[in-house]
């Protein structure tokens, strides 16, 4: 058997550690595994007899070779080594000979964005991008055996948008957190404030104005908090705007983008995880908050009840109402409990991890 695992285009962050963790799980079946990559040098520790890299950078170069990659030149890959299955990995349904049973992992919640006048100013990359991904999409949805997605209400966005049934759900594997560090944090005492941190990024999506906007409903609630948030003002304009608006707060800590030790660290000192963000895929940090025990106030979203699962300290909010964050606050401050044991029901089969994933896929060539 042969598989083919397209990743062209993957090459940092997440999606080139879910390309790589897909070859090593693929590396374990009874099957040559072809990997059609950007760079063979990202790969260098992956070292199966069966494993074997093709190296094709144009792809990368804009999205019109992107284009000809995905709906022409895959075509003639797939006559050359008569794939079983062929899995892509980064969103784009391929064009490919119909003997093959093809599959395209879908880990881009972008196009399912409601975008507002405040992302088109602040990231119009972004906002451009999720128009453009909604019709990317689109193009050859329905040649794939299967559609994979992350979480159940992704799977339903597709089947909703597309007109599809045939999607998989599967779960990642949060691996265990390395929580072995020597970094000291230097910070004040907190005394009689409580220390909320939010692992993030400066995006419109990920909603850190709705913290400052509670704050500024309620400025004395600054005397009685410490919020940590992974932002710095070199982050462009829109960290620089949200910096400037939260100065007269001293609640606001900004520490910029952090190492994983010291990440574990602010984990660990934190009284609360806070998590308002309107868009993700998975929400990583709500697993961590998890694995550190803490309590956690997050978006009443479906991928954050998802990725949540059944925990004993959760607290949704509506993630536009200021005024219920500023009063959830109040009673965080004031001793009063606000967190509460919540419980996911599954409506879709799911796999988890590439091994689990892998062998549903067979499947599909075995019937």
């Amino acid at each position: 058997m042969k598989i083919i695992l397209s990743g062209v285009n993957l090459t940092e962050g997440g999606p080139l550690k879910i390309f790589q963790d897909a070859i090593e799980s693929a590396s374990k079946l009874d099957a040559e595994v072809i990997c059609l990559v950007n760079n063979k040098e990202l790969f260098n520790e992956i070292n199966h007899k069966r494993v074997f890299f093709v190296e094709i950078k144009y792809p990368k170069k804009n999205w019109i070779y992107r284009v000809f990659f995905e709906y022409i030149h895959s075509y003639f890959i797939g006559i050359k080594y008569k794939p079983e299955i062929w899995l892509s990995l980064h969103d784009m349904s391929t064009n490919l000979p119909k003997k093959i049973k093809q599959f395209v992992y879908c880990h881009n919640s972008a196009p399912f964005y409601q975008i507002s006048l405040k992302d088109f100013k602040y990231d119009k990359k972004f906002s451009l991008f999720t128009l453009f991904y909604l019709y990317l999409y689109r193009i050859n949805i329905k040649s794939n055996t299967a559609v994979i997605c992350q979480q159940s209400w992704l799977a339903e966005e597709f089947k909703n948008k597309f007109k599809i049934k045939n999607v998989l759900v599967s779960y990642p594997i949060v691996e265990n957190i390395d929580n072995e560090y020597n970094y000291q944090l230097k910070t004040k005492d907190s005394g009689h404030r409580k220390i909320l941190f939010y692992p993030t990024l400066p995006r419109t999506f990920k909603n850190i104005e709705l913290i400052i906007d509670a704050i500024e409903k309620k400025p004395e609630l600054s005397d009685f908090l410490i919020i940590y948030i992974t932002i710095d003002i070199t982050q462009g304009d829109y960290a620089e705007y949200l910096i400037e608006r939260a100065s007269r707060f001293s609640c606001f800590k900004f520490t910029g983008y952090l190492q994983r030790e010291k990440v574990n660290k602010l984990y660990e000192l934190s009284d609360i995880v806070i998590f308002p963000s309107k868009l993700e895929t998975w929400g990583l940090p709500i697993s961590e908050a998890v694995y550190f025990n803490k309590p956690i106030i997050l978006s009443d979203l479906p991928y954050a009840h998802e990725t949540l699962g059944d925990y004993d300290k959760a607290c949704f909010i509506p993630p536009d109402d200021n005024v219920f964050l500023s009063e959830i606050l109040k009673k965080i401050i004031d001793g009063e409990s606000v967190f509460y044991q919540t419980k996911y029901i599954q409506k879709y089969a799911t796999t988890k991890g590439w091994d689990s994933l892998f062998n549903k896929l067979l499947n599909f060539v075995r019937t």
